[in-house]
């Protein structure tokens, strides 16, 4: 069936790329192969300085094609959220494709549960060397706090791009951030959270792909973003009052994963000062082991 038979969207797929031609035939493929086709699809150009539109010229009658100066994902995807016309929006990342039943799956977990705003499922991560992993998705306390906890400790497998649908009312209320350039998914589902109910479902929903260019992998753009992300998550203009006592929480997590990539990096001293900052927040970080071993070993490196 051709998705322009269908009078309304039930999804908007969002698609925001930097730079990433060599990736697009492979994810929009994925999207076109869906078995359930009541979708629209939204690519927003970032800027790009490779041959994107070029790449994209084929496939001008099947997607939405937005381009703009380059101003970070968070911007694309905004711009891609006040263009859709789809009752959920998903936002599938340029380097990932979707398994073939994705918004099938979506689809009846929302025929099941109409009155849940947030859905997201498992995934499969697969490593530059070809190996699959699944990973599961992760079922959160009822409890909005404890829920959102959770979350911020990484425990919320599957709440992320390329994992969950949203429904596009949400984001009268939260916009992605523009002030950063990198983790703004963190950012955007922990708001998300914070606000409405979610709900876990089983199947997987696409496959994730790493690979040195992911921003992840930037040194740069990881130290550039910092811990600039916890400012970002815990604006008071958006975060609920009753959960801005879990920013020095979050803030220990965002510190000890920079100890981490900074170390693995071969930037010690760095390493080290993320790590006693963290320390002063919770003494108790020397007993996390995966981190403070890195720590005591900086030393002798």
């Amino acid at each position: 069936m051709d998705v322009t038979l269908d009078s309304r969207p039930r999804f908007s797929v969002i698609i925001a790329t930097y730079n990433y031609a060599h990736f697009l035939p492979r994810v929009l493929a994925s999207v076109f192969a869906q078995t359930y086709t009541r979708y629209e699809v939204l690519v927003i150009d970032d800027g790009s300085t490779d041959n994107t539109a070029a790449v994209l010229k084929p496939y001008l009658n099947r997607i939405v094609y937005l381009h703009q100066e380059n101003q970070g994902q968070g911007a694309a995807h905004n711009r891609g959220i006040k263009r859709a016309t789809g009752e959920y929006c998903f936002f599938l990342d340029a380097d990932d494709e979707l398994l073939p039943n994705a918004l099938a799956h979506f689809e009846s977990a929302l025929i099941e549960n109409p009155d849940i705003p947030i859905v997201f499922g498992s995934y499969i991560s697969v490593n530059s060397d070809g190996k699959q992993v699944l990973r599961e998705s992760s079922t959160l306390p009822p409890d909005r706090k404890q829920a959102f906890k959770a979350f911020l400790r990484k425990k919320a497998i599957g709440l992320k791009h390329s994992g969950a649908i949203v429904s596009r009312q949400c984001f009268a209320r939260i916009k992605y951030p523009v002030e950063i350039r990198n983790h703004v998914d963190i950012v955007i589902f922990g708001l998300l959270l914070a606000h409405y109910p979610t709900m876990a479902i089983k199947p997987p929903i696409a496959k994730s792909h790493t690979h040195s260019e992911r921003n992840r992998k930037n040194l740069k753009r990881v130290t550039e973003t910092g811990i600039s992300v916890v400012d970002a998550m815990f604006n008071p203009d958006h975060m609920p009052e009753e959960l801005m006592s879990l920013k020095n929480l979050y803030k220990q997590q965002r510190l000890l994963s920079l100890s981490r990539t900074v170390f693995d990096a071969g930037d010690y001293p760095s390493s080290r000062q993320y790590f006693l900052r963290a320390f002063m927040i919770n003494p108790f970080v020397l007993f996390y082991w995966k981190y403070s071993k890195r720590f005591f070993s900086s030393w002798f490196r």
